[in-house]
């Protein structure tokens, strides 16, 4: 009822100003969504087959200067390192979590039967005469 006061000019602009209040509110909402998860911290004892690729998982945050890192060298009699990585956080609203915390990942291939250890530590990496803030070791049982 008070739009037959307004000049057209101003009308259009009330119009476009509401539109813009309702799109940058949308995104406040709290949506029931289903989100993508990390992978879980891997289980400290693993039993995997000769030949076989498998990964460790572990929840680091590399925006704190904290990494894992191997604490001794693997057996290369029995574990071969494929490759490494990090996986972020999945995206909310279509934007990155900068600063979350995401998981860290070794992907190790088996290569003959034995019991194979990987010892891991989270430190920075200029303070290597600093205990870790932790340490994790994994029993990998490698079978025929």
């Amino acid at each position: 009822m008070f739009m037959r006061y307004l000049k057209p000019s101003h009308t259009t602009a009330l119009i476009a100003a509401f539109a813009l209040a309702g799109m940058l509110t949308a995104g406040c909402q709290n949506s029931n969504k289903t989100k993508t998860a990390l992978p879980s911290d891997s289980p400290k004892v693993m039993v995997v087959h000769v030949g076989q690729t498998f990964k460790i998982w572990a929840k680091s945050n590399p925006t704190t200067g904290f990494e894992w890192q191997l604490a001794t060298p693997l057996n290369p009699a029995l574990l071969q390192m494929e490759e490494t990585g990090f996986q972020a956080p999945p995206p909310r609203d279509g934007l990155p979590l900068v600063g979350a915390p995401g998981s860290q990942w070794w992907e190790l291939k088996a290569l003959k039967p034995g019991d194979a250890v990987m010892q891991i530590a989270y430190r920075r990496s200029w303070e290597r005469d600093q205990p870790p803030a932790e340490a994790r070791t994994y029993q990998i049982k490698i079978e025929p």
